[in-house]
């Protein structure tokens, strides 16, 4: 087991979506799982953390695109709730978390942010109240610069948006800068798709981030150039590869005029299939492992249904692979049936995992329960 701990260490989520008023803190470890059947919940948790990810940006644009913040507010109260958001989030130096912590409701139909905080999750020795970085006190925002504390007008922030947004910069402000630059760097995967007129299939111009997987696999073929580039990582790569398909010779992506050319090397064939002609299962199993086998994943990695689509053979991997950087947040969410059905299956390679996963059963509300032994991701 690796000590590093989780970028985000723990979430509260109150009136949003499926959460009530009453929910405790979801202690997260580096490799969560989230089970339970349709309907309960699973999903909403993913949804939260997007909205964590689009406090750098633009939160307001989040929530119109899910629906207007009265799609989100929690539908069990006689009253307009107040959503809260709240993250114990491992700190950039340093041994103290800090917390970022967000209220919104709605005003009129529009989004409307009513308390943010950012501080140590912890007072200092000799102290009796954490030290913070930005808050409102009376109602009035107010910034700690250094340790001197500077009130802004309330007109000089936009209620539509988090802090993260509004200020970025990080001699001044390192610690929002910081929260901003974590959060914005999350990944979620949901909604892949793979048949013939996916983007993955697209062909793949040259000049597209690689840094990460998009979330729609558009850029896969610079992904996986660039971990084909790093010897250890490639070898593993290939490893998995023939694991899932064992008639997998080997990987090749080349950048030509411009694109990427990415295709797979068979046994038995003369030539390669190029990346459009490969199966479905082929480039989901591909897209997985360009998430998980990345030495410098992102730092929090959101995957739903991460088996959805492939063989068995195949899905019984997604543990091992998924541990590769250390010090990020996993969350998978699978429902209860294929749990139960698969544990055997899914616990075959997992002897050498590097986290524990902490399993949190969904219905409703949360409860969290620690998996004392290794059955399934």
């Amino acid at each position: 087991m690796m000590d590093k701990r989780p970028a985000i260490r723990s979430l509260q989520v109150k009136n949003l979506l499926s959460f009530g008023e009453d929910n405790s803190p979801i202690e997260l470890q580096n490799l969560n799982v989230l089970i339970g059947p349709n309907g309960s919940g699973k999903s909403n948790l993913i949804e939260v953390v997007g909205l964590l990810r689009a406090t750098p940006k633009d939160l307001g644009e989040a929530i119109r695109l899910g629906g207007g913040a009265l799609e989100w507010l929690w539908k069990g109260s006689d009253e307009i709730p107040k959503a809260v958001i709240e993250a114990i989030v491992s700190p950039e130096h340093g041994s103290m978390p800090l917390r970022y912590h967000i209220e919104f409701t709605r005003a009129g139909y529009r989004l409307e942010v009513t308390d943010e905080k950012i501080e140590n999750e912890n007072p200092q020795a000799g102290h009796e109240i954490p030290y913070f970085y930005f808050g409102y006190v009376g109602g009035r925002p107010m910034l700690n610069v250094k340790g001197a504390r500077r009130e802004l007008r309330r007109e000089d922030i936009n209620p539509q948006l988090s802090v993260l947004s509004q200020r970025k910069d990080p001699d001044e402000y390192p610690e929002l800068t910081y929260l901003g630059r974590l959060f914005e760097r999350i990944r979620l995967y949901r909604d892949w798709e793979f048949g013939g007129l996916a983007r993955v299939r697209d062909v793949c111009p040259a000049d597209l981030p690689n840094e990460f997987l998009e979330e729609d696999a558009s850029n896969l073929g610079l992904v996986l150039d660039r971990l084909l580039a790093l010897p250890g990582v490639n070898r593993e790569l290939i490893e998995y590869l023939k694991l899932f398909y064992e008639d997998a010779v080997s990987l090749h992506a080349t950048i030509k005029q411009g694109v990427v050319e990415t295709s797979l090397e068979e046994r038995y064939l003369k030539s390669t299939v190029p990346l459009r002609r490969l199966s479905d299962g082929t480039l989901r199993w591909l897209a997985l492992l360009a998430v998980l086998l990345d030495p410098n994943p992102p730092p929090v990695i959101c995957i739903e249904e991460p088996e959805l689509g492939l063989h068995p053979h195949g899905a019984c991997l997604d543990g091992r692979s998924a541990l590769r950087g250390g010090g990020f947040t996993g969350l998978f969410d699978d429902d209860e049936l294929q749990i139960e059905n698969g544990a055997e299956r899914f616990g075959q390679r997992l002897d050498d995992l590097r986290f524990q996963p902490v399993f949190h059963p969904v219905a409703g509300e949360i409860v969290l329960y620690r998996q004392q032994q290794l059955v399934t991701v």
